[in-house]
């Protein structure tokens, strides 16, 4: 029995954390995660992992440009597979080694990162649908139910306390944007990008874990109830203790202020790296000018023509419209 009164157990020989204990923050890119992830990252008993499928991912994109499964060599399909299978492995040492520690542990993915790659695929191509992936960890001795739609077992998904986090699209898909245009020029149009420019993921997968709180009785189970967080929330401090509250940890740890990283301390480090995170590194503390707060698109959309041309700012509101509805149903949720 752990300190919050659940119960931790055996399953095919490995030690399971018990329901709720670790938390599953389901990101997506330039929503502050990496500034909610340094808000956290002294709580006692807490350790962080992140980022297990994203070689996998960029492999895909590099490689093959998210081309049906079916279609590209034997050769692309076992790597990528290999790839996906090392990041789970990856992602289930971090929790064996948690649990090891007697600790619980903060996991962080993009929620594209994790989602199904026939499916993703399919989005951005069309065509017809392929066999999915599931990834189990290496030591599972049978195939679990999926009826999400990540690679991981509706078991596996319901182990973790669920986080999302979402900031306005104007901001991400900007921010996205020149992170990706500070290193090389991209094409704005090409739709295998698409999957930096939605919230449908998140949405999707937010509400099969609502689903899944209830039976075909809609009797209430045992599962974890997801949270969703929003980035103007953590800059203005006022979602932190519930977050704390809801997820076992201490407000009295929350991290405010911290040192500047130093890039040539960085073991790996590329220009899309730096691209990504220097504003972090370069921070002492929350940048509240980061807020969507009196956020006006028609001024918005003016500063993108001025900065990018009429054709990346049409895209760019396009996309924003596009995605709202998913952002505000989210937001409706948050806590």
């Amino acid at each position: 029995m752990n300190t919050n009164g659940t119960e931790t157990k055996q399953t095919n020989g490995q030690s399971e954390r018990p329901r709720c204990g670790d938390v599953f923050l389901f990101s997506h890119a330039r929503t502050l995660s990496n500034v909610f992830c340094r808000l956290l990252s002294a709580q006692p008993g807490w350790v962080q992992s992140e980022y297990h499928f994203q070689e996998a991912f960029m492999f895909a994109r590099s490689s093959f440009n998210w081309a049906p499964l079916t279609d590209i060599t034997t050769e692309q399909r076992e790597q990528f597979f290999d790839l996906f299978y090392q990041g789970m492995d990856a992602l289930q040492k971090a929790r064996d080694d948690a649990v090891a520690e007697g600790k619980h542990l903060l996991v962080k993915n993009h929620t594209f990162f994790v989602w199904e790659p026939s499916a993703l695929s399919q989005i951005i191509w069309g065509g017809k649908k392929t066999s999915p992936l599931a990834v189990l960890p290496r030591q599972s001795v049978a195939e679990g139910v999926r009826t999400n739609g990540t690679i991981f077992s509706d078991e596996f998904l319901t182990s973790w306390k669920p986080v999302f986090l979402i900031r306005h699209p104007a901001l991400v898909f900007e921010s996205w944007y020149k992170a990706e245009i500070r290193v090389k020029p991209i094409d704005i149009l090409d739709k295998t990008w698409s999957y930096m420019t939605t919230f449908r993921y998140s949405r999707q997968l937010y509400d099969w874990y609502m689903s899944s709180l209830c039976d075909d009785a809609k009797r209430e189970m045992d599962k974890p109830r997801p949270i969703v967080v929003e980035a103007d929330d953590i800059l203005s401090g006022e979602c932190l203790a519930e977050v704390c509250r809801q997820c076992g940890m201490d407000v009295e740890h929350i991290v405010y202020e911290w040192e500047k990283t130093n890039p040539n301390e960085r073991k790996v480090l590329t220009e899309r790296h730096f691209s990504y995170m220097g504003d972090l590194w370069a921070s002492t503390g929350l940048d509240r000018s980061k807020s969507s707060e009196g956020l006006d698109m028609q001024v918005k959309y003016g500063k993108w023509k001025e900065e990018f041309g009429i054709v990346v700012a049409d895209e760019l509101y396009r996309l924003v419209e596009d995605a709202m509805p998913d952002f505000e149903y989210l937001k409706s949720k948050r806590i």
